[in-house]
């Protein structure tokens, strides 16, 4: 993760969740996750992303959730090019529009 995509420290848990998600859709193609557990990860997430939305604007902290969405773009990466682009891009950009 580069210098500018230094995710704050109470926001860490959120990038580690997403990035956990991220694990289990690259497991699906290959049929190492469950489709029903990387659903219910990704309810999960999107509420819990909403909630975060929610705070960091109450806050003023647009800037952080702007950082937060480009590392875990840019963590996601390890995916192969079929599944970054098709499930983690999309479900990233529908949690932070």
């Amino acid at each position: 993760m580069g210098l500018f995509n230094r995710v704050p420290a109470d926001l860490k848990y959120f990038e580690d969740k997403v990035q956990s998600l991220a694990g289990q859709m690259g497991g699906l193609r290959f049929g190492a996750s469950p489709p029903g557990l990387v659903q219910e990860l990704a309810a999960e997430v999107r509420q819990e992303a909403v909630r975060l939305r929610v705070r960091l604007t109450a806050e003023g902290r647009q800037g952080d959730l702007k950082t937060l969405r480009k590392a875990i773009l840019s963590n996601g990466r390890f995916l192969d090019n079929g599944t970054y682009n098709h499930v983690f891009y999309p479900f990233v950009e529908s949690i932070f529009p």
